[in-house]
């Protein structure tokens, strides 16, 4: 995805947040209602697009590699299976972790992916194993 895809607006950031599947129209449109009044509460005319992400990412619905790879133009790779990634936690040998929420239990878990350049699934998609997340030990 190159330039063309990075947002320049709320509401371009809107429309690739939901094809990211990250939120749903509801949600997006009640929290999108929520941050303009946030903003004429507070009396404040700043309605940029940085301003709209963070805004996103106090209200905990979306983590701050979520927002910045929707800022790149990214939306696709927020989901792996039944899980969400949260968050990059960076590469290791051939893999690469990330936090992820399961999404029937809500577990926080440390997906290690491989990526499909170095070994594809039977359905060509990344491998992935699952770590047990403790969040008093880091890993």
């Amino acid at each position: 995805m190159g330039d063309a895809r990075k947002p320049k607006d709320v509401s371009a950031f809107s429309e690739l947040l939901l094809a990211s599947g990250l939120l749903n129209t509801s949600v997006l449109r009640s929290l999108t209602n929520d941050f303009h009044a946030h903003i004429a509460c507070r009396k404040l005319s700043d309605t940029s697009l940085k301003t709209f992400i963070s805004y996103l990412a106090a209200s905990g619905f979306l983590t701050c590699w979520q927002c910045a790879k929707l800022r790149e133009g990214r939306y696709k790779g927020f989901f792996l299976d039944d899980y969400k990634l949260l968050d990059c936690l960076g590469p290791d040998d051939k893999v690469t972790r990330f936090l992820a929420l399961h999404g029937l239990n809500g577990q926080r878990v440390v997906l290690a992916v491989t990526p499909r350049a170095i070994a594809a699934g039977p359905n060509g998609e990344s491998q992935y194993t699952v770590v047990n997340y403790d969040p008093d030990r880091g890993l």
